[in-house]
């Protein structure tokens, strides 16, 4: 009650073991909580599309991680997203 929550983030130790049979049920009961709670959530760690896919398919709404980017700086961030808009347009 005295906390005020905007997002969830799941630990990539929990990503790392998505694709192993049988091993999504911390990530699902995850994004039940923030569900319930009706809060974000957002998966980091993610670095392959096995990954991505899985917590596609478990409705994770959002994901980080070096299958998107090695990090970078800040200018570097900027041309990213200028180079990314172009090429959606």
């Amino acid at each position: 009650h005295r906390f005020h929550y905007d997002n969830l983030k799941i630990d990539r130790s929990f990503v790392s073991r998505l694709t192993r049979i049988g091993l999504t049920g911390d990530v699902e009961t995850i994004l039940g909580l923030a569900n319930n709670l009706g809060i974000g959530v957002v998966a980091e760690g993610v670095e392959s599309q096995d990954q991505l896919d899985t917590l596609a398919a478990l409705q994770c709404p959002e994901a980080q991680g070096f299958w998107f980017s090695r990090p970078v700086t800040a200018g570097e961030a900027g041309r990213l997203l200028q180079q990314s808009r172009q090429a959606g347009s």
